[in-house]
């Protein structure tokens, strides 16, 4: 009898879900955060620049479009190949495109919030509904204009999207691929800059790489320029703004014009042309002030059934999930008699596992600072907390904090990385996390559970 093949080894440096690891047959791909001598690497948004890549790799892949956190070149002369997934999430990404439209024409966040402070105890509650509901009317999306910059699969999507709403579509793409222009439906009229996109429509998506390619800014133009500091995505609209020749008493005099009939708050990143034009420097906020680090937020859950389509593996995670809300439910079910008798946890509560779910982070220079925690439950489960330092520990497999600790509690000193000191990760974590709780106070929403766990 012939020995079995030995599995792949295959190193997962990011969180990746579970129905995209399902399609490496167990029998033939070994999976794990923490493998030795991988004969692949599968990330994310992990640097893999200036970490050690073992000479067992034979294949990158990223779960993503760019690939500017991995070492291509270095790559390429080894002879290992890059891989990645451009368009894998274009469908989800123009989803959210469209919430944000409707979020900003139904001023939906505001309406939310009004809600939200309304006393229901309140005598006068109709009224106030009454004449609080006008200030949310909004606009209706058909008939508005919405610009497309950059028409690639999910550029196209939007654009399809937008007219099966009944707006009008004005694009932009002068790269655009013989794919794309086929894929593109024939009602989008064509822009020919990025100033005529905006002087022509009520709402902009964009939908391109942040490469500096004009003269101006970059004479390499085939070389596109790599610059080290705090940026962010939300960086991107004023930036284009200023290269479109927008300044910033324009954009305010836009913004105040617009408020007239949308919720416009101020523009919160950071308009970087002074930054690419010296090549480096701290990045300027609004206020004029040196960003301290960069937020980021996402949500994940756990025993969420993965989706019911012709996928094997999916058909298991329902079948696995439906044993586990049934093991729930009898044991949320009284014993009835000594025959049928079993444990009795009536607090137990059904549907997926509650977790610290929401992440909040912030990324400040080689420092990264995550916490989990669960604002939607009535009954939040605790916080938890991961701190790293991503010069030393690019591949973040070294949480300096200990997680379930109360706050700020750093591993053994002798599990600590270069030359760090449990001192060192106290004060970091308790610099970092003020400026996490500012930045929250300033960008976020307030927590929406009566209970928030993120306070203590």
């Amino acid at each position: 009898m012939a020995d079995a093949p030995v599995p792949f080894r295959v190193l997962v440096l990011n969180q990746v879900s579970a129905s995209g690891l399902a399609r490496l047959p167990a029998d033939r791909y070994l999976t794990g955060k923490e493998l030795t001598q991988p004969d692949a690497i599968l990330l994310r948004s992990a640097d893999l620049h200036g970490a050690e890549i073992p000479a067992s790799v034979r294949a990158v892949a990223r779960a993503g479009a760019g690939v500017n956190n991995i070492p291509v070149a270095t790559l390429s002369l080894r002879g290992v190949p890059v891989f990645n997934t451009p368009g894998a999430n274009a469908n989800a990404v123009k989803e959210l495109v469209l919430a944000g439209m409707l979020l900003a024409a139904r001023h939906l966040p505001a309406a939310l919030q009004f809600v939200q402070q309304l006393d229901t105890a309140a005598p006068d509650l109709d009224k106030r509904v009454e004449d609080g509901k006008k200030a949310f009317a909004g606009v209706e999306l058909a008939g508005q204009t919405l610009g497309v910059v950059g028409l690639g699969k999910i550029g196209c999507l939007v654009a399809d999207a937008a007219i099966r709403l009944g707006m009008n579509v004005l694009g932009f793409d002068p790269e655009i691929t013989v794919d794309a222009a086929w894929s593109l439906p024939a009602q989008v009229r064509r822009a020919n800059s990025v100033a005529e996109v905006l002087r022509g429509a009520n709402f902009v998506t964009l939908h391109v790489p942040l490469l500096i390619s004009h003269r101006q800014y970059n004479p390499e133009q085939h070389a596109p320029k790599r610059i080290d500091a705090q940026t962010s995505h939300i960086d991107l609209l004023p930036t284009l703004l200023a290269i479109a020749g927008a300044d910033r008493e324009a954009i305010e005099r836009a913004r105040r014009s617009l408020s007239k009939t949308h919720t416009a708050a101020p523009l919160p990143g950071a308009d970087l042309l002074p930054l690419i034009a010296s090549g480096g420097g701290p990045v300027l906020g609004p206020d004029g002030e040196p960003r301290r680090g960069v937020l980021f937020a996402t949500d994940d859950m756990i025993t969420e059934p993965l989706p019911l389509d012709d996928d094997p593996h999916n058909l298991q995670s329902q079948q696995q999930y439906a044993v586990f809300l049934a093991a729930v439910e009898r044991l949320r079910t009284r014993p009835t008699d000594d025959a049928t008798a079993h444990r009795y946890r009536p607090e137990l509560r059904p549907g997926p596992v509650p977790q610290p779910a929401h992440v909040r982070a912030l990324r400040s220079g080689a420092w990264k600072l995550v916490r989990y925690c669960d604002p939607w439950s009535a009954l939040p489960a605790a916080d938890q907390w991961e701190l790293y330092h991503l010069a030393l520990d690019p591949v973040e497999a070294i949480n300096l904090l200990v997680y379930d600790a109360p706050f700020p509690t750093p591993i053994a000193s002798s599990s600590l990385p270069g030359a760090l000191t449990c001192e060192d990760v106290t004060r970091v974590a308790e610099e970092l996390r003020t400026e996490l709780d500012r930045q929250e106070a300033a960008c976020l929403s307030p927590y929406p559970s009566a209970h928030p766990s993120g306070r203590a």
